[in-house]
């Protein structure tokens, strides 16, 4: 068994935990997933299946923004650096991407990237974080993608959509309609032309398997379909990641979401959720934008399986 990432087991993290232990054109559209969304929810692991082989992070540059961002209320007027990045789950339906990274042209032209948030982060990208070179650096290329899993919607997750038109979009319905039509309010975090021509969609509603060995869990709040993601691999065990449903460990720590979610009371929930649900599963949980995370993780083309 391989040792699991040192990202700081639950249990021992100060402050927090107890707080949180008593919580528990659509074309080509499938069917929607039945809602689930309390602690009785349970991966369903199908027997003699080895499912997902690797797991790869994958680094999609970073941006510079104000700390308060991340969590709600600290650190005003503090810059920091925080990661964006992507994930490829190796499995045996086929590879199963998840987040588009950054739109590439964003390197010079930031509102290619951020659109309206441009002036509000500072970008910094370098060539190799196009999420077609990450890609490729693990021998791959985006019409080998057979799934794409999008967290949610906004600019830094789904930069990368247009490369995939083949492959099936896994999103949560409420998350389509939203970065379709969003509220004014939350418009500028979601980039059109971004997502623009994607086509083969499997909205969900709720929590759901993927592929054997990868699953989906709703966690609204930070916006109305955010999803975290579960993998189950033969080595490193369960790995949970909860991408913008919990940016950092000091969001665990305070019992704090981020500055700036669509529904801070969903985004709590949710947060408590993932926490437990992690516990429950022995899951190693990995924060969305930990800003310390590469010194914690493996780094593609090196992976978990």
């Amino acid at each position: 068994m391989a040792e699991q990432v040192a990202l700081g087991p639950l249990d021992s993290r100060e402050g927090g935990n107890d707080n949180l232990e008593s919580h528990s054109s659509e074309a080509h559209c499938l069917g929607a997933a039945r809602s689930t969304r309390s602690l009785g929810w349970r991966p369903t692991e199908r027997r003699n299946a080895v499912g997902a082989r690797a797991l790869y992070m994958m680094d999609c540059g970073s941006g510079e923004f104000d700390y308060g961002v991340l969590v709600a209320m600290q650190r005003p007027g503090e810059k920091v650096v925080s990661p964006f990045s992507a994930c490829l789950i190796d499995t045996d339906d086929g590879p199963v991407l998840v987040e588009t990274g950054i739109d590439p042209d964003g390197l010079k032209d930031p509102t290619a990237a951020a659109g309206e948030k441009a002036g509000a982060v500072k970008l910094l990208l370098r060539e190799e974080d196009d999420i077609r070179m990450r890609l490729g650096e693990i021998g791959l290329m985006p019409e080998d993608v057979r799934y794409v899993v999008l967290s949610h919607m906004h600019w830094d997750h789904a930069g990368g959509c247009r490369f995939f038109p083949h492959a099936m979009c896994v999103v949560q319905r409420a998350e389509y309609r939203f970065a379709l039509y969003p509220d004014s309010a939350f418009r500028k975090s979601f980039v059109p032309h971004h997502f623009r021509g994607v086509e083969r969609l499997d909205l969900r509603e709720g929590d759901g398997e993927v592929v054997p060995g990868v699953w989906v869990l709703s966690a609204p709040g930070h916006t109305p379909g955010q999803q975290a993601v579960l993998v189950s691999l033969p080595e490193s065990g369960k790995m949970l990641l909860a991408f913008d449903a919990i940016d950092t460990w000091e969001n665990i720590e305070r019992n704090t979401v981020s500055g700036i979610p669509w529904n801070s009371a969903l985004a709590l929930e949710s947060m408590h959720r993932l926490v437990q649900l992690a516990k429950r599963e022995n899951a190693t949980l990995v924060p969305g934008h930990e800003p310390d995370c590469w010194s914690k993780l493996k780094r593609s083309p090196d992976c978990y399986r």
